[in-house]
């Protein structure tokens, strides 16, 4: 996965993909990864700043016996993404984004685009709604690390 992402990356510029459309394939593609449950493709995915990925978070997306992860949440046929930004990090002036995957029946776009849920927002994170921040570095996309552990920043 790795290496069709960086080659989708790298045409960027060949072919003017812009920086929005790589990010929608990346999040069309994690969709099917997680749904999937596949655990090596997630693996190779690259992380902002530069760190492995290590069995916590594999166990935390993709669920163990103590846990469902995140897997029934993508597999929901109705699941929807949208996605935030460009908005800058202060600290480091990079450009990040939120990628969201959401139930509509619990959490629905406002005429100005934002997302509204209906009941508490933090008992439908990972049942009805997550979320990830990333970012493109050097034409590829990356987490922020670590992945999905931005689910109280509401940046929308």
């Amino acid at each position: 996965m790795r290496y069709i992402v960086i080659v989708l990356l790298s045409m960027n510029s060949f072919y003017g993909i812009s920086q929005k459309q790589i990010i929608e394939n990346f999040s069309i593609d994690l969709k099917e990864i997680i749904k999937n449950v596949d655990v090596c493709k997630f693996w190779d995915l690259q992380t902002y700043p530069d760190s492995e990925m290590d069995i916590n978070i594999l166990n935390y997306i993709f669920g163990n016996e103590n846990s469902d992860g995140f897997v029934k949440l993508f597999n929901k046929k109705n699941l929807m993404v949208s996605i935030f930004g460009p908005h800058l990090d202060p600290e480091n002036d990079q450009s990040y984004f939120h990628i969201v995957y959401y139930n509509p029946v619990y959490v629905k776009k406002n005429k100005e685009g934002h997302l509204e849920f209906s009941g508490n927002r933090e008992l439908l994170w990972g049942v009805n709604y997550i979320q990830t921040r990333i970012i493109v570095k050097d034409g590829t996309v990356k987490f922020y690390y670590p992945p999905f552990f931005y689910g109280t920043e509401y940046p929308w």
